[in-house]
């Protein structure tokens, strides 16, 4: 049911939105993000689990690009999973708007009580960002990747897919909510 709400009261957001999608105001050049559904889905049981998924991003309108530092927090009982990415996004229109191509690396850090492993991992995206001229965006993204030195220390029979518990990276966002100033 909760989730049900979110989706829809997204969608409304979204259609709203993407009626006054226009490029990015070249004044705006910094932006934060969060991704409010896995706040309100993926936590849901109150049984330890927690999901924090937020963005910085600095716009360059000269070249249109987007430097962005997505930043990953889960922990589900025992296990946390703390990741910090460093996408170059290039926009394919002729301003920061619309569909963008990234590359990415991503450092993750996995703990399940006292043991540890820290992955380097790099990959390649899609996505697209819709603008207002308040500077309020929603944005969406298909990114897919490799850990190429990574062991699979942890069992995942009790992990969820997202975990960054495997070889392989695979992330799909489709409601992250941001403002540019």
């Amino acid at each position: 049911m909760k989730a049900m709400k979110v989706l829809i009261l997204s969608s409304l957001l979204i259609t709203a939105m993407s009626s006054h999608a226009k490029p990015l105001p070249k004044d705006k050049s910094l932006g934060v993000s969060v991704n409010p559904f896995y706040l309100l889905v993926v936590t849901p049981s109150g049984k330890g689990e927690q999901y924090l998924s937020a963005t910085i991003s600095h716009f360059n309108h000269n070249k249109n690009i987007e430097i962005a530092m997505p930043l990953h927090r889960m922990r589900l009982g025992s296990y946390q999973q703390k990741t910090l990415d460093l996408h170059y996004r290039k926009y394919l229109a002729s301003s920061i708007s619309g569909a963008y191509i990234s590359g990415f690396t991503r450092f993750a850090k996995l703990e399940r009580n006292s043991e540890s492993e820290f992955k380097v991992g790099f990959g390649a995206g899609v996505g697209f960002k819709l603008f207002h001229s308040s500077g309020a965006y929603w944005g969406a993204s298909l990114n897919g990747g490799i850990y190429p030195k990574a062991s699979q220390k942890f069992t995942t029979s009790d992990l969820f897919v997202i975990t960054d518990n495997n070889r392989y990276i695979f992330d799909i966002e489709l409601f992250k909510f941001g403002y540019a100033f």
